[in-house]
Parts: structure tokens; sequence; C-alpha cells
């Protein structure tokens, strides 16, 4: 066979490859592609022992202390009082039930109830909601580890590593005597990054502990270590875990659970399809990850009191908003100090052409003119005089915001001592919500009244304070301002 032959043969060969592949290739044109499921949609298990003069159905509601944000956001799937049917271990002689990962976090609390009693009492408020926790009625007795052990002398560690380490070892001293040991551990979540490991602290009630990649790279708390408490469940994030570079924006948090209305009273003339579009005003472009002119389409807010049975009453007391009212919802990392909002029926729009829009802030309802007031859960007790307490939207043009980032050794709890005006200083601080998961983000509502702001300083509860040095700090109602510290 000569080499014009060859040829000829080897082009026959490509020729009849290229058609068998044109011809037997799937079409994926309709195809549904999956992507990987986060450790957040996954489930983890509570327990709970409950009172020997119970009944046999026995339930639990998990809510959070921000009350407008489980389980009444939407797309929370989270169940009305008396919440989610428990299942009852004969075996082992408690009851137990599943939540999704994501509602295990240092906003959210569990009550029980077989629908006569509850616990804790109306009007307490719930017991801190902890991944594979054990509960009785005097709250939260033990923790269990996955081999389905379960100690009060258990601690829970969740470790968020820097992006550049292979591996994570725990340097760790339980209590305060002993010697220093190392262990390896385990990966929890490889889409974020995070390892878990429970620790036995046989009769002490604390851990020292510090991490490192085993390379030379260590997280020691500035020298300081870290400290978990026994039953506690506790997320420690390296301080390089969160440096995300962005070109658009300067802060991008670890995690984006923690979502915030904004509400429009749109003006009567206008359509009945609303939408916000968010936008950076320094860059002038789309806020990255919302969409484009004209933006988000807005729903119909139809205002409710919820009582914690279930029960829907429409509420006719709110004077702060008409019926023409709709909300739309963003993740926390859409509120920047550079957002801006423009509202829009398609024809008109607000503010106008060529004005720059409204500051955007977090729970804020607005009208054609601006902000108008800032709105937030509450609870009141219920007009049906049963004992029991319903949550209404609360719209205040008084509510002033009060956004703390705490330092990072300060844990989850941060204190507000401030003055209304020229009043009187508050007799002792405040504590203030944790804003956002696993950030050091806080806030505190406070209404001014006919004053103008307010001045606050902040604490971490043991002995530091955060006065910025010695001139404290303003606040100004319908505002939406972080402060950061400055110790």
């Amino acid at each position: 066979m000569n080499y014009k032959q060859n040829k000829i043969i080897f082009f026959f060969i490509v020729f009849l490859i290229q058609n068998l592949f044109v011809i037997s290739a799937p079409l994926v044109e309709n195809v549904n592609k999956r992507s990987f499921t986060s450790i957040e949609e996954t489930h983890s298990s509570i327990y709970f022992e409950k009172p020997s003069h119970w009944g046999e159905d026995v339930y639990a509601y998990v809510y959070s202390s921000y009350v407008n944000e489980l389980p009444y956001d939407a797309g929370i799937p989270l169940k009305q009082w008396p919440g989610e049917k428990m299942y009852h271990d004969k075996e082992r002689n408690n009851y137990n039930v599943n939540f999704a990962y994501k509602y295990f976090n240092h906003n959210s609390h569990v009550m029980f109830t077989d629908g006569k009693n509850q616990i804790p009492g109306v009007l307490e408020e719930g017991f801190t909601l902890i991944e594979r926790g054990v509960y009785n009625e005097n709250g939260l007795k033990a923790v269990c580890d996955y081999g389905n052990t379960c100690k009060k002398n258990y601690a829970l560690l969740f470790y968020v590593k820097d992006p550049s380490w292979k591996k994570v070892i725990a340097h760790y001293q339980i209590g305060g005597k002993g010697e220093w040991e190392d262990t390896k551990v385990c990966i929890y979540d490889l889409f974020q990054k995070k390892y878990h490991h429970t620790f036995d602290l046989g009769n002490d009630d604390y851990i020292t502990i510090a991490f490192t990649d085993g390379n030379g790279k260590w997280d020691n708390n500035n020298g300081k270590n870290y400290r978990i408490n026994a039953l506690e469940d506790i997320v420690i994030v390296n301080p390089n875990a969160a440096s995300v570079p962005s070109k658009k924006r300067t802060y991008v948090p670890q995690y984006i659970h923690t979502t915030f209305n904004v509400y429009f009273e749109k003006p009567s003339h206008w359509g009945d399809e609303i939408f916000a579009y968010v936008y950076d005003f320094e860059n002038d472009s789309t806020t990255e990850g919302l969409e484009n002119w004209p933006g988000r389409k807005m729903a119909l807010h139809i205002e409710e009191e919820i009582e914690l049975n279930g029960t829907k009453n429409k509420n006719n007391n709110n004077n702060n908003k008409n019926n023409n009212t709709y909300f739309v919802t963003y993740y926390r990392p859409v509120f920047t100090p550079n957002a801006r909002i423009i509202f829009s029926d398609g024809k008109n729009q607000s503010p106008g052409v060529l004005q720059e829009g409204f500051p955007l802030v977090r729970r804020g309802l607005y009208t054609e003119n601006g902000i108008k007031a800032i709105c937030v859960w509450s609870n009141k007790l219920s007009n049906n005089n049963n004992n029991s307490y319903v949550q209404y939207n609360d719209c205040r043009s008084t509510y002033a915001a009060i956004n703390y980032a705490s330092k990072e050794d300060w844990g989850f709890k941060a204190y507000a001592h401030y003055q209304i005006g020229n009043g009187q200083w508050t007799k002792k601080p405040v504590e203030m919500q944790h804003q956002n998961y696993d950030t050091n983000e806080f806030v505190l509502y406070v209404d001014v009244g006919k004053e103008k702001d307010l001045t606050v300083a902040f604490f971490d509860g043991d002995n530091e304070w955060d006065n910025n040095n010695g001139k404290n700090f303003k606040v100004q109602p319908l505002t939406d301002v972080l402060i950061q510290h400055t110790i």
C-alpha cells in the first residue's frame, strides 16, 4: 500500500469518526443541571425529654431573635406554631426532630409544646438552638456526638480555615491545666472550608485552643488563643477566611444567610407592577449579582399579626403603612454605603430621571419622597386574651438602628450604652442582637422620639469598652451605618 492509499484511508476514517460522533451526540439542551448541595441544606437533629404529665404529641417550634428572619421571610420553609412534630424514640425515651443546618445559628431559638403546655413559658425567650442538643424542661442538658453518645461536658468546635491551608490541626488544652495536645480536625463542609470536632472536657467546663496548618502557619487569636465552653456551639473563623477580593464592593461576608426586607408605598396613580432597582452610585453600575433596570419585581405586602398558635389576623392598627405597600428581599451584602435604590412601575420612577437613588436601608419603608420609617418585627399581647402574644411589623420614623462591628475576640456578645439626645444614659448597657451569621455584626433598634440622634458606646460584657477614643459614637434615625470598632 503506497503513501497515497494510506492518505485516502486516513481521511476516510477521520470522516467516519466525525460523523459518528455527530450522530451519537446526546441532546443536552433540556437536561436539568444539578449543583452541589451545601451543608447548610443538610439536616441535624435535636432531642427533647418531655415532662411526664405532657401528652404524647410533642412539637418543636424554631424562631429567630430577629423574628422577621425565621420563619416568616419568603423562602424559609419552617412551620408556624406549634412547629415541627417530633418523633418519639421509645428506646431512648425522648423525642427528636431534624432541622436544616442553616438554622443553627446564634439568633435561633427553640420552644417545645404538646399543644397545651409549652417550654419555655409564654412571653419567655426560647432556648438557644444547638446542633444535636438534648433539652429538657430546664433547657439544654447535653449535646451528642455523631455516635449518639450524649454528654453535658461536650464542646462543639466549628472552624473556617484559611483558604491556603491544606489541613487543620487543633492545638488545645482542656481547662486551665494539663498538657497541650494536638488533634487533626476533620472536614465538615468542603464548600465553605469548615472543619468540625467534638471535645470531651471530662470534669472541666472549657477548652483553650489554637490552630495550625502543620507547616508553620498559626491562628492563635493574636496570641490570646480561643476559648470554647461546654455545651457551646461556636464557629471560629480564621481572620483570612473572609478576605474575598472584589473590584465592585469592599464588604463580602463569609456567609449570606441573613436577608432583609425593603418596603415601598407606591403613589396611587402608579401601576400595580412595581420594581426595585439597586445600584452602586460610586461606580454607577448595577450592584453585583442583582437585576439590571428596572430591577427586581416587588410583591404586595399584606400586613398581618401572627399569633404563636399559627393564626394570622389582618392588622388594622398600623398607621405607618397603606394598602399599596410592596416589599422586596435582599441579602446582607447588598446593603453597602454606596448602595442606592430606585422604584419604578415601568413608566414612573422615584427618584426621578437623572436623580440619585435613595440610600438603601435595611428594613426601610419608602415613599416617593424617600425613606419614611424603619420596620422591626415586635411582640405584643394578643387581643384574644389567651395569654399569648402576636408578632407584628412595627414601623416608626423615629427608629435609630445602632449597627456595630465588634472586635473578633468579643465573640457573640456586645452591649450598647446609649443616651438619647441630651437625656439620661441607660442605667446599664443593653445587649445587642447578633446581626449576621458568622460575623461580628450586632444591632439594636432604639426609638429616639423627637430627638435627632443618640450617643453610644459599646461594651463586651466583661471589662473592655469601645467609646471611639473618648468621643463616643453618634447615630441618626432612618440611617443604616455600620460602626466599626476603634479598639
